[in-house]
């Protein structure tokens, strides 16, 4: 059996949410059940057709009717999406609006050069803020890493590609990174690390 809710035809074993999100109406045994509906404060209602659904705004994920904060990549893995590419965060103590960051498996991109398309010769404000395209070579921002850091303990990886004929590779990868506020000149702390990159530099010394 089918019923006609405000012009839309309902079919038994179904739900349906409203146009506006604030009713969502189930169809079980051939009766029809209506409740009010929101969606989250940090969602919006979208309309798809005859079908509605509330989904969470930039910088949170959820089901839309509860949405949490994106706070870093690992947040983007664990609950958004596994996929690597450009997100959305708002860290906890960040003053602005929210921002987009380069994820890969948890990861957090904040440097990439590839080529010369982006000038690295840049000033001490363009540092602080960041600059570049998140598609291709770029630097996040030392305040970004400042406030991204401070939340807790993170670690940090750096992958390096040669230019030669064998296309060779290394990378470091340090237990813990920090980088402290604008007033320290954003003072970087690391912790021990491991890789491969000091043994690559000591066999190819010749060539470096």
């Amino acid at each position: 059996m089918n019923y006609q809710q405000h012009g839309h035809l309902q079919q038994n074993g179904s739900s349906h949410l409203n146009l506006d999100c604030t009713r969502h109406c189930t169809c079980e045994n051939d009766v029809l059940h209506c409740e009010e509906y929101s969606c989250s404060h940090h969602a919006t209602c979208k309309n798809q057709g005859q079908n509605s659904y509330c989904e969470c705004k930039e910088s949170y994920w959820g089901n839309g009717t509860t949405c949490q904060v994106i706070t870093n990549c690992q947040d983007v893995y664990n609950g958004l999406s596994t996929e690597e590419g450009i997100y959305w965060i708002s860290p906890p103590s960040w003053p602005h609006e929210s921002f987009q960051v380069y994820c890969k498996d948890g990861w957090m991109l904040f440097q990439k050069r590839v080529g010369g398309s982006v000038s690295f010769y840049e000033t001490w404000n363009n540092y602080r803020d960041g600059f570049g395209d998140l598609n291709s070579s770029f630097w996040l921002g030392n305040e970004k890493l400042h406030v991204i850091s401070a939340q807790s303990d993170h670690q940090l990886r750096i992958d390096i590609w040669f230019n030669n004929t064998n296309d060779d590779s290394a990378y470091l990868h340090y237990n813990l990174f920090r980088v402290s506020s604008e007033a320290t000149q954003y003072q970087i702390t690391l912790g021990s690390y491991t890789g491969s990159y000091g043994t690559y530099c000591s066999a190819n010394s010749k060539y470096l």
